[in-house]
């Protein structure tokens, strides 16, 4: 659920589901696990911005602590044709910068 906080996405409860998908390269407690033991800066690539979180106050606190994130990237190309970009500094400096990821008010048309 993109209202949950970062830390407790995908825990348990949603293995058994996980484990049947194809193609698929980890969980966000993953993510965190490679966060922990990582020594090079990361950009954290998003689908839309429902894809991290819809609390970006929740992401300022996860950016803040991840300290590898270097930028954040969000796909916005089935909606816009964009992709915008985020670094740490912005996010750090100006936390509104991350307004657009309350965006939960209906769903992204992703085709006809």
């Amino acid at each position: 659920d993109s209202n949950e906080p970062i830390a407790t996405h995908n825990l348990s409860r949603w293995n058994d589901i996980i484990n049947q998908l194809k193609d698929i390269q980890g969980t966000t407690q993953d993510l965190l696990a490679h966060l922990k033991v990582t020594t090079k800066p990361m950009c954290l690539f998003v689908l839309d911005y429902v894809g991290l979180s819809t609390n970006y106050d929740d992401i300022y606190e996860f950016i803040s602590e991840q300290t590898k994130i270097k930028r954040l990237a969000v796909d916005r190309i089935p909606a816009t044709g964009e992709i915008v970009m985020f670094t740490r500094e912005e996010i750090m400096a100006q936390p509104s910068t991350l307004k657009d990821f309350d965006c939960r008010k209906a769903p992204v048309q992703r085709s006809i």
